[in-house]
C-alpha cells in the first residue's frame, strides 16, 4: 500500500488553491478600461478573452492570424470606461456562404 507523504499532500493543497485564486480573479472587464486599455490589452495578447460587461464575454484577435483557417475576422466594438463604441479587435467568425448552403 502506498502512503503519501506531507510534501505530496502540500504541494496538492497549494496547487489547489493556487487554481481557486485564479478563477476567482477573473478576466479584464472592458468596462473598467479605457479605450486604449482595452485596445493594448488585444494587441499584446494577440487572442484573448475580455469581459464585456456583468456577465457577458467574447474572444478578440489582434488579426486573422489568430484565427482558424476557416474563419474570417469581423471588426468588433465595446463598451470601455471612456466610450462606448471603442474599437478593440477582431471577433473571429465562419465566413457565411453566398451560395445559401
Amino acid at each position: 500500500m502506498k502512503f503519501l507523504t506531507l510534501s505530496s499532500v502540500l504541494v496538492f493543497v497549494f496547487s489547489a488553491s493556487t487554481i481557486n485564486v485564479s478563477a476567482q480573479q477573473g478576466r479584464p472587464n472592458t468596462t473598467n478600461l479605457t479605450c486604449q486599455q482595452a485596445k493594448s490589452i488585444v494587441d499584446q495578447a494577440g487572442s484573448i478573452v475580455l469581459s464585456t460587461g456583468p456577465r457577458t464575454y467574447e474572444r478578440f484577435v489582434k488579426n486573422r492570424s489568430f484565427c482558424s483557417l476557416s474563419e474570417t475576422t469581423f471588426r468588433m466594438t465595446v463598451k470601455s470606461r471612456d466610450s462606448n463604441s471603442c474599437f478593440v479587435g477582431f471577433i473571429c467568425r465562419f465566413a457565411r456562404s453566398d451560395s445559401g448552403n
